[in-house]
């Protein structure tokens, strides 16, 4: 494996994202919402005492997920329907790349365009002790927590978008496909707060990225969780690379 030919995909997915609008569009709608969201946290804070802090209740507003849900297929859409609409990929086949090389650029181009969306809420709770004066220190351990669970959601949910992506030379299509595989994953763990038998609860509650999230943002790492995240997101890759490899073999 080239890590150097990883490397240009890589930038060239990346500038491809800053120069397309409806990744602007995308990211204005997505800093509304979590800035919205954010100040949610604070005014329920304001009404109560609460064992709970502000990051907490911010992690827990199903909005921000949903919104999650909705924009990971937006991203990684054009990825590879895009090459083969435009005929590009034939080009890109007969270059000396490896398939895992083109999967892996792309994939940590959308991965990490995801996490700079995800970067300005970092700031948050440093905007939450300035205004409101707070000298409670910040429980730094909850807080990483969090966001590693936001890495970890993200790795796997971007996985299936590329998927998505390499099924179809339809955008739309593949951010239908994506959106669904993601929803399905994500409303099935609702099912763990319902009355369901207790095999049905285990299972579900392996696939619960809500519960997951809960969790982790009270500084709990549950390693069944990263396992989880870890060997979906590598095997949706593998999957990825295998349509990609039959279709360089149709030609």
């Amino acid at each position: 494996m080239n890590f150097r030919t990883i490397g240009i995909i890589f930038r060239r997915e990346l500038q491809a994202f800053f120069l397309s609008p409806i990744a602007y569009v995308v990211a204005f709608f997505w800093l509304l919402l979590t800035g919205f969201s954010f100040y949610f946290a604070i005014a329920i804070l304001n009404k109560e005492p609460s064992e709970y802090t502000v990051m907490q209740v911010f992690f827990g507003i199903f909005f921000i997920w949903l919104a999650q849900v909705m924009m990971v297929p937006i991203l990684t859409m054009r990825t590879f329907s895009e090459e083969y609409r435009l005929g590009t990929f034939e080009g890109l086949m007969t270059a000396p790349v490896r398939d895992w090389e083109v999967v892996l650029g792309k994939f940590l181009a959308v991965l990490i365009f995801y996490l700079i969306l995800w970067s300005p809420t970092a700031l948050y709770p440093f905007l939450f002790k300035l205004v409101t004066f707070s000298t409670t220190p910040l429980t730094a351990g909850p807080v990483w927590c969090s966001y590693l669970v936001v890495l970890l959601m993200g790795m796997f949910y971007v996985a299936i978008g590329l998927l998505a992506s390499s099924l179809t030379r339809n955008q739309i299509i593949a951010a239908v496909i994506a959106f669904a595989t993601i929803a399905l994953f994500f409303f099935t763990g609702f099912l763990i707060y319902f009355n369901i038998p207790f095999t049905l609860r285990e299972l579900v509650g392996y696939l619960s990225a809500y519960d997951h999230m809960e969790q982790f943002s009270k500084g709990l790492v549950n390693t069944k969780v990263l396992v989880f995240y870890l060997s979906m997101t590598v095997m949706t890759l593998l999957i990825t690379q295998k349509v990609i490899e039959s279709r360089r073999w149709k030609g």
